[in-house]
């Protein structure tokens, strides 16, 4: 009988592992660790990201990531870990749309 319990509760502590995994992303930044909700379930993108060292680049290659910090009022991390970074990228583009 002791196994079978331990079987269930290894199922039970699996399940809700990968229901948070699915649904869940640890975030961390200058200004504290949080958990945000994902906008789409998915085991593709990450469960855990620092994004205090990020810069315009970084945040380039994860919208969705963006998005979603956006969605739950956590859009000034992205703000304060690449501002002047994103307003040089800024410039750049519409410099070079003016030349063309």
């Amino acid at each position: 009988m002791k196994r079978f319990t331990s079987f269930v509760a290894g199922i039970i502590f699996g399940g809700a592992a990968m229901y948070f995994a699915f649904t869940l992303i640890v975030v961390q930044s200058d200004s504290g660790t949080f958990v945000i909700q994902k906008s789409a379930p998915s085991l593709s993108d990450i469960a855990y990201v620092d994004v205090s060292s990020w810069g315009a680049g970084e945040w380039a290659q994860h919208l969705e990531l963006q998005r979603d910090l956006i969605a739950t009022g956590h859009g000034d991390v992205i703000i304060d870990s690449a501002p002047v970074e994103m307003i040089e990228d800024v410039f750049k583009a519409v410099r070079e749309g003016m030349k063309n």
